[in-house]
């Protein structure tokens, strides 16, 4: 009597499942996809994309491929916002997406030819400043003196 009890009420979730289980899926069938070109209408190969849900903060990466395609399959729908990020070229940035359920947004994408940055790292001491004591002083030795101060009568070096 028991196991037919058991067998009733997992027969009744398998039927649920089949049943209510596509629907719940189907909500999750959106998708964005797009091309990346710059102003010429070259494509963007290997540009970095960042796909983030404005309601949740959940961000997504992906990269373009040769021809400059990307998509973001299988994505729920709301409002969404496209970073495109590739050295040389400005970031772009386009908000507001929204997406709707079993939808495939297209958001293609244009950068523009950037200023080329540099980072210069120094690494090491920097000399010491005496800061304290006004003075100026040097190391001045012998052959200075041969070569520079001229002899006296007496055949000594003045004194300075």
């Amino acid at each position: 009597m028991a196991r037919a009890k058991y067998l009733t009420k997992a027969f009744a979730l398998c039927l649920l499942i089949a049943t209510v289980g596509p629907g719940l899926w189907a909500q999750f069938t959106s998708s964005i996809e797009g091309t990346i070109t710059d102003v010429t209408g070259a494509t963007g190969p290997d540009v970095d994309l960042v796909l983030s849900q404005g309601d949740t903060g959940v961000t997504h990466n992906s990269r373009t491929n040769s021809a400059g395609y990307y998509v973001f399959p299988t994505f729920p729908p709301g409002r969404y916002s496209l970073t495109a990020t590739k050295p040389g070229f400005e970031t772009v940035r386009q908000s507001g997406i929204i997406i709707e359920t079993q939808r495939v947004q297209n958001v293609s994408l244009t950068p523009k030819v950037g200023a080329v940055t540099q980072e210069i790292t120094v690494t090491g001491a920097a000399t010491p400043i005496e800061r304290t004591n006004p003075k100026v002083s040097t190391l001045v030795s012998n052959e200075y003196f041969q070569n520079v101060v001229p002899p006296s009568k007496t055949g000594h070096a003045t004194s300075l």
